[in-house]
């Protein structure tokens, strides 16, 4: 899952209409799988990584399997899409930032995507 998300977040930052989105965007976003807990921070236009809460409160929270987290992130499918599947659950956080994060996962999908 580690890789997935270090991919995630270097596409982030190498996309320019992605930091458009980023740039006012404050909110931290737990990723949790059965094996770790992951933190993406979106704030000042950047994304940042973190292994554990350090006294951040996250907002959004999404349980999965690491297959199915890999694939949101790596924008195989979409948020939404995923959950009405079942793949993964999302917890906290309003419906605006979700539609938010959604359009993140997209369009920071690899090319090959």
């Amino acid at each position: 899952m580690r890789e997935s998300i270090e991919l995630f977040a270097n596409e982030v930052g190498g996309k320019a209409h992605i930091l458009q989105l980023i740039k006012k965007l404050d909110l931290c976003l737990k990723l949790e799988s059965e094996k770790e807990e992951v933190y993406l921070v979106f704030k000042g236009g950047r994304v940042e990584l973190l292994t554990s809460n350090l006294n951040s409160q996250f907002q959004i929270t999404i349980k999965g399997s690491e297959a199915s987290i890999a694939g949101l992130l790596k924008g195989e499918f979409k948020l939404r899409q995923g959950l009405r599947w079942g793949y993964y659950t999302v917890e906290d956080g309003p419906f605006r930032d979700l539609l938010v994060l959604e359009s993140i996962f997209y369009l920071a999908r690899p090319l090959s995507a």
